[in-house]
């Protein structure tokens, strides 16, 4: 069944709406899914035109929402699969008060998604301090992230120099700004949330027996994903690359997307064990039923809510398809999009450009 938002006059401010709505939905989708391995050539003098206020205030919500209703189409809303039901962002933040483990899924360079992670640790009722897990942060930025931490009062705009963020491929640090802000005026610990990168390539060339059989079995590699799921991953890392990849470079890419699944649930279980943790990862790592909560669930994790923050258009009235049991995320926020031209060609002009 199709659910339609409800419908307000309130002035949506919704940028950069591309020409065609259909392959405007599509293209999201497939950036949504492996963008750290593909974020180079995706993300290139990308933007948003979020209001560039901090999470300190409500403004990068309240300007195209508000708490007791929503705007014209899904941008600003709030959908619950659990309860079948549009809520409020103040309800959204009591269930994410309850929780020991919040997965926050984001389209890596729409600067609107990190404004509201930010406006989320900011403002959950919380006990106890929390952790907050960063795919964008690999380990071997640990030592450098401990050193800015233990500062007596750490700059949340420096961190991105300290750990040479313009060297990373990821977007740029301003974006990811309102997470850290946050992040320190909790008083939280920051934490990597990516594998060591020489261990990434061996596991793209040789598959999960790159790694010895009882780091499988800590990381639960050793326990295969349901068959459906499988076939799902395929289909979106087939998607994501524009269906460009042969069949055969499929399986090292399904590998190297488990194992980053893997590694992120294992750092959410060690940092969770001093308080409340958020993870703040791409969408794809956050499909309840294949990527981290999958992990999370077979370690007998309880008290994990998964938020997927949405791009959508504005001309999108109605809820995708799912039942509560079927559905991706506990939550999809819905917000503005950012428009990528066409990502298709620019992976084809790239490979091209490599031949």
């Amino acid at each position: 069944m199709n659910f339609t938002a409800p419908q307000t006059s309130q002035d949506t401010r919704t940028p950069g709406r591309p020409a065609d709505h259909r392959d405007g939905k599509v293209l999201s989708c497939r950036l949504s899914v492996m963008a750290p391995l593909i974020a180079a050539l995706m993300l290139i003098a990308q933007t948003s035109t979020a209001p560039a206020i901090d999470a300190e205030s409500h403004e990068p919500w309240q300007s195209w929402t508000r708490d007791d209703h929503e705007p014209n189409g899904l941008i600003g809303s709030i959908w619950s699969s659990k309860d079948q039901a549009f809520v409020s962002p103040s309800q959204l933040l009591e269930a994410v008060g309850g929780a020991q483990t919040i997965l926050l899924g984001e389209n890596h360079d729409n600067a609107v998604h990190h404004h509201l992670q930010g406006w989320i640790i900011r403002n959950a009722p919380l006990s106890g301090n929390p952790s907050v897990v960063m795919e964008q942060i690999d380990v071997g930025k640990s030592a450098a992230l401990e050193t800015f931490l233990a500062q007596p009062d750490p700059d949340p705009a420096k961190l991105g120099e300290a750990l040479d963020w313009s060297g990373s491929g990821w977007p740029d640090w301003e974006l990811y700004l309102p997470v850290a802000r946050a992040a320190l005026h909790r008083g939280a610990d920051i934490l990597p949330g990516l594998p060591a990168k020489e261990l990434t390539r061996k596991i793209a060339r040789t598959g999960l027996s790159a790694l010895p059989s009882d780091r499988l079995s800590e990381l639960q590699l050793d326990l295969p994903l349901p068959a459906t799921s499988t076939q799902a991953l395929q289909r979106q890392i087939a998607e994501a690359h524009c269906d460009l990849l042969p069949q055969s470079a499929i399986p090292a890419m399904v590998a190297v997307q488990r194992f980053r699944d893997a590694f992120m649930a294992e750092a959410v279980l060690k940092a969770g064990t001093s308080g409340p943790v958020f993870l703040i990862t791409g969408n794809g790592h956050v499909t309840k039923n294949r990527a981290v909560p999958w992990y999370l669930s077979q370690a007998g994790t309880d008290g994990v809510v998964v938020i997927r923050l949405t791009e959508t258009l504005p001309v999108d009235r109605k809820v995708p398809d799912a039942s509560a049991g079927e559905s991706a995320a506990d939550y999809f926020w819905f917000t503005t999009h950012v428009d990528r031209g066409d990502p298709c060609q620019m992976l084809i002009d790239t490979w091209g450009q490599s031949e």
